[in-house]
């Protein structure tokens, strides 16, 4: 009988250990929760429930936001490798980045530590210019003097590479302040005496000095001379150099003033 009684209370007691480890869970009435809701714990002394969990509870970020709920903009970008071209706009002028494809507008100088190359072309400049290089044909020195940055000191010299009308005036700049005139023209001279020019534009100040030459070689033995007569007019003639007889010519002619 002793022994029948603690082979009974072994039981019980084995029974009881075991109970109170391998409870199973309850199976949770699904009444009053809603899809996408979790099982959460309530505590250790309430059984769990359904509830629904934020991403922000998470610590996460909504899709929905495309990143605004993000708590520094600043340092994403800098966890991401971005500069600080990632906030700067695209343009064509201003505080933009200039597009490449397009006409840009450069508020202040550039400084290129490289000559650039213009549509397979170097621009003349001081730092890279040999005048013997360049200068050796009349259109190399016109195209020197119209399109280099010497222009602004030259351009006064650039008409002389060039082919101008019958009569012109060409200005040319004196070192100190002041310019040289040279006005220029085709006179035809009768046989009876001289001609008269009329300067289209006066000089500022006074006429200088005036020359005449033959524009025709087929005449010989004449001799052309100029008269100046005020700031807008000079005379010339044309005379056989042995007789002194006046005879007709058609003459190139130059005055100088200022």
């Amino acid at each position: 009988m002793k022994r029948i009684f603690s082979c009974a209370l072994a039981a019980l007691f084995s029974a009881t250990a075991y109970a109170t480890t391998t409870i199973p869970v309850p199976v949770l009435d699904p009444t009053g929760s809603t899809a996408g809701q979790a099982v959460l714990s309530t505590g250790p002394t309430t059984p769990p429930g359904f509830a629904t969990i934020s991403v922000s509870t998470l610590g996460g970020l909504l899709a929905a936001n495309n990143l605004s709920d993000v708590a520094s903009a600043a340092t994403s970008r800098t966890n991401l490798g971005l500069g600080t071209s990632a906030v700067v706009n695209t343009g064509t002028g201003g505080a933009t980045i200039p597009l490449l494809s397009t006409a840009n507008t450069w508020t202040l100088a550039q400084t290129f530590t490289v000559r650039p190359t213009f549509n397979g072309n170097t621009p003349y400049d001081s730092g890279n210019l040999t005048i013997a290089n360049y200068l050796t044909t009349a259109s190399a020195a016109s195209a020197y003097l119209t399109t280099s940055t010497a222009a602004s000191t030259y351009a006064a010299l650039a008409s002389f590479t060039a082919t101008h009308a019958t009569t012109g005036t060409f200005q040319i700049p004196i070192s100190g302040g002041g310019n040289t005139i040279i006005k220029y023209g085709t006179l035809s001279i009768p046989s009876g005496g001289g001609a008269t020019v009329t300067f289209a534009t006066a000089f500022p100040t006074a006429t200088r000095a005036v020359y005449g030459f033959l524009a025709t070689s087929a005449v010989s033995d004449v001799v052309v001379g100029g008269v100046i007569v005020n700031a807008s007019s000079a005379n010339f003639y044309s005379a056989n150099g042995s007789t002194g007889a006046a005879v007709a010519s058609t003459i190139y002619w130059l005055a100088i003033g200022n």
